[in-house]
């Protein structure tokens, strides 16, 4: 047993490890950093070694593997960046006596990106992880590890999000105080939801009933902690995932010829219906959801959201222009956009949403500049292009004859991506460290999902 682990799954286990820090230390940088040391590490030194293949021989392949990676540099350049970010602070508040004004002082190695106290570890924690399973996962993973990665974080994050949702409510509100927020599990559970969704049906598709079960379970899992946890806008999202559900479900079991077919259409079915269920009952959230229906519950609070959005985009677009290349640095918006606030009516909406910025992309412009969000953006921007270039050459070969074995996992996986997308122009999902490391993960084995040459 202890062979085995060494020999094929000490990269796995070491990934969930890191996956699992983030869940309940999203914010330690230290424990971060050691976690996804220690998977690098375990990558070079004990990757799965193949058949007929001996250690030496797998540490060569991964190495090489890892050379050959422009996704390893640009993760490297990303990391750096914002790891010098947090480290070129404090710069402090002085008053100007020439400008009259109070003034940034210049931070103490002045032509580095620098932050204003030092601040966002956890940004940094949720980044080094991600992109520390996505090299591992694009270097010596082989597919079959990758669905139980998937299906390992897929269990992680349902079953610690609904113990979390479901506890007393003190010990509830301490949990997601720590934890980022009951929006970012609730975004983790929405993609890792979906991302089940494709795996139950490869493994009901090619008869194994082993990971059916286990992902299965995590279905019902992800599922009660989204109920539970899902804000208004993110309902709709559910409620169009749960009707493609129900429609593809009896289109699976009639495509797989089992019966009977009954009985595999509620196997299919109830997980995520009655994981939602309990969310929405166990947790009080159903009487809110009910009252989605009713206009004013709808059009007060749409108002009022998209008033704040428009103001915060727009103090974000001036933060912006004023550091256009290095940006303020991490958790520096609240501070430097207020100089930036003019009027009683800008103030009375300053003061009553906070001081953040109620989208990712704006946000990520006004905290690292154009040369920060150029770098962090590169390691997303390489895993697209491998999924496109590996997509346009499937497309374009008539003659060769192609495996679709993992499709629906490449579906699954689309779907969540997509959804987070769509929400961090609404949200800070890809600020949280939790929903940025599984985000990065599922996007780094979507390019194996694509089909193969038989």
């Amino acid at each position: 047993m202890v062979q085995l682990l060494l020999t094929k799954f000490w990269v796995l286990a070491h990934l969930l490890v890191t996956a699992g820090t983030l869940c309940f230390f999203p914010e330690s940088a230290g424990l971060a950093l050691w976690a996804a040391v220690a998977s690098f590490m375990a990558l070079l030194l004990l990757p799965p070694v193949h058949t007929d293949e001996g250690f030496f021989s797998a540490r060569t392949r991964a190495w090489h593997a890892l050379r050959r990676d422009a996704f390893f540099y640009a993760s490297l350049l990303a990391v750096t960046y914002l790891g010098i970010q947090l480290l070129n602070a404090p710069r402090l508040l002085t008053f100007d006596p020439e400008l009259k004004r109070w003034v940034f002082a210049a931070a103490p190695l002045p032509l580095f990106p620098s932050s204003l106290a030092g601040e966002g570890a956890g940004h940094w924690a949720g980044l080094i992880g991600g992109l520390t399973a996505a090299v591992a996962v694009r270097t010596v993973l082989p597919r079959r590890q990758r669905v139980l990665l998937l299906t390992g974080l897929a269990l992680l994050v349902g079953a610690v999000g609904t113990l979390i949702a479901l506890a007393p409510g003190d010990i509830s509100d301490a949990l997601l105080a720590g934890c980022g927020g009951a929006s970012v599990w609730a975004l983790a559970a929405f993609l890792m939801g979906c991302v089940a969704m494709g795996l139950a049906v490869g493994s009901f598709l090619e008869g194994h009933r082993v990971s059916l079960v286990f992902t299965l379970v995590a279905l019902f899992l992800d599922f009660a902690a989204l109920a539970a946890m899902a804000f208004h806008a993110l309902w709709l999202a559910v409620a169009l995932v749960l009707a493609v559900w129900i429609v593809f479900v009896p289109v699976a079991v009639r495509l797989s010829a089992r019966f009977p077919r009954m009985v595999w259409m509620l196997v299919l079915l109830l997980p995520p219906l009655a994981g939602a269920a309990l969310g929405l009952v166990a947790d009080g959230a159903l009487e809110p959801l009910l009252a989605l229906f009713e206009p004013s519950s709808l059009s007060e609070p749409m108002a009022a959201f998209w008033e704040q959005w428009g103001f915060r985009c727009g103090l974000a677009t001036q933060v912006f222009g004023a550091n256009p290349m290095l940006g303020i640095g991490p958790e520096g918006f609240g501070e430097v956009a207020r100089f930036f606030v003019k009027g009683r009516a800008e103030w009375a909406l300053w003061n009553a949403g906070g001081t953040g910025v109620p989208c990712d992309f704006m946000l990520l412009l006004a905290e690292q500049g154009m040369m920060g969000t150029l770098l962090l953006l590169l390691p997303g921007a390489t895993l697209i292009g491998s999924l496109l270039m590996g997509s346009a050459e499937v497309l374009q070969d008539r003659r060769g004859h192609y495996s679709y074995r993992y499709v629906f996992v490449l579906f699954g996986s689309l779907l969540g991506v997509i959804g987070v997308l769509l929400f961090s122009l609404i949200g800070n999902p890809l600020h949280a460290p939790l929903t940025l490391c599984v985000f990065l993960t599922v996007c780094a084995c979507m390019t194996g999902w694509l089909p193969r040459r038989r």
